[in-house]
């Protein structure tokens, strides 16, 4: 096969993190007098949120560092948990493992939160690794996660390829120089990913599962 190695962008390409996040994203905002509908806040579902929020409240330092701190004491006490699994990626990250590829998980979600998230739908087994954003947020931009994961032994970058949903996970491979599959089932859409381009779209987990085991 082509890729022996697997990068996979967690929200919205193995979870539907949505409803956590956009709520989340309110709670937040509602503390500095500011009320926005659900539709307006889904292009912030991946993004760092020290980013989201300075495009939210258009400042920067202090009221930025109190957004997140207030989003992450709700996201990580219920948020989390108004998540779902995509149909389809247990099946997937079985087929991949079962056929000998090496899967790694490379999000801008924190690190500690990516793993508790994976555990809790019971889908940690399956990677060998994991990068996600620092706690202080010194690592979070997703060019410099994939760069983290690259970095591990065993790991050639010419037989790596990264699946996302949105432009700047495929945006963050071609800079480091690997192949990219967007995947439009989550929050990207074709039009945003094809410029950035992917070796392959997948309208399903399924046949994100299908191309890389038939990649030649």
């Amino acid at each position: 096969m082509r890729y022996d190695t697997v990068l996979f962008d967690l929200d919205g390409t193995l979870t539907d993190s949505s409803e956590g996040i956009v709520k989340s994203l309110q709670h937040a905002l509602k503390a500095f007098g500011i009320e926005r509908e659900r539709e307006s806040l889904l292009k912030f579902v991946g993004p760092p949120i020290q980013e989201n929020f300075i495009e939210l409240l258009g400042k920067t330092g202090e009221p930025v560092e109190r957004a997140v701190k207030i989003f992450r004491e709700r996201y990580e006490r219920v948020g989390y948990l108004e998540n779902r699994l995509y149909e389809g990626v247990p099946e997937m990250l079985c087929r991949l493992r079962g056929a000998g590829l090496r899967l790694c998980v490379a999000t801008s979600k924190p690190q500690y939160m990516a793993e508790i998230v994976l555990r809790h739908f019971e889908i940690y087994e399956y990677f060998d690794f994991l990068c996600g954003s620092s706690r202080d947020g010194a690592l979070r931009h997703k060019p410099d996660i994939i760069r983290c994961v690259l970095e591990q032994p065993h790991t050639e970058r010419g037989r790596a390829v990264m699946v996302g949903d949105r432009y700047f996970d495929l945006e963050g491979a071609r800079q480091y120089g690997i192949d990219s599959i967007g995947v439009t089932y989550g929050f990207g859409s074709e039009e945003e990913l094809i410029p950035f381009g992917p070796v392959f779209l997948a309208e399903t987990p399924a046949r994100a599962a299908d191309f890389l085991l038939e990649a030649v």
